[in-house]
């Protein structure tokens, strides 16, 4: 059986997630690989422990808001943004 999501509980869930707050220092380094121009390159990064923590952990509070009350979809957002 099918389980359907009503309209606005899937607004309120992506609305959640638009809310979230990464870690000031996450997004310093994430800006730092975020082209600049239409013909600016990607540049690649590494994370340190610290910032790649915090990156897991934003990864699965977004899968968990999105996925509330439904295990295949928490399971496919955790593969998502693991």
């Amino acid at each position: 059986m099918l389980r359907r999501t009503p309209p606005l509980d899937g607004h309120r869930r992506v609305v959640e997630v638009l809310e979230l707050k990464a870690p000031y220092n996450l997004v310093e380094s994430l800006r730092r690989a975020t082209p600049t121009g239409p013909e600016a390159p990607a540049v690649g990064i590494t994370l340190n422990g610290e910032e790649y923590a915090a990156f897991q952990k934003l990864g699965k509070d977004m899968g968990a808001l999105l996925s509330v009350g439904d295990g295949f979809a928490h399971l496919q957002h955790g593969r998502m943004y693991a």
